[in-house]
């Protein structure tokens, strides 16, 4: 994990897009098989959601619209969660 803190205006936001970009476009950060940006404004904090799994929070913020939940869950357990001690970047 990288937290990135600081007061409103500083960059935060364009530095973490500019790391995303850069990853997808192989320039940086190559040793990540996955890189997923997440705003801690975002965290559900109600509290039905409150144990929502990362996974779910992830599919919620960025897949629903590409696949169903039950695909990206396979997805998933199958090729993240495996690596997300290693190969994975939030």
């Amino acid at each position: 994990f990288i937290l990135i803190q600081g007061r409103a205006g500083i960059g935060k936001t364009t530095l973490v897009n500019y790391l995303s970009f850069a990853w997808a476009q192989g320039d940086l950060l190559q040793q990540f098989e996955w890189v997923f940006t997440l705003r801690m404004r975002d965290l559900p904090n109600s509290q039905e959601h409150r144990n929502l799994p990362l996974w779910k929070w992830i599919f919620n913020e960025y897949f629903y619209e590409a696949m169903s939940e039950s695909i990206f869950e396979n997805l998933w357990r199958e090729k993240i969660e495996p690596k997300l001690h290693t190969k994975v970047l939030f």
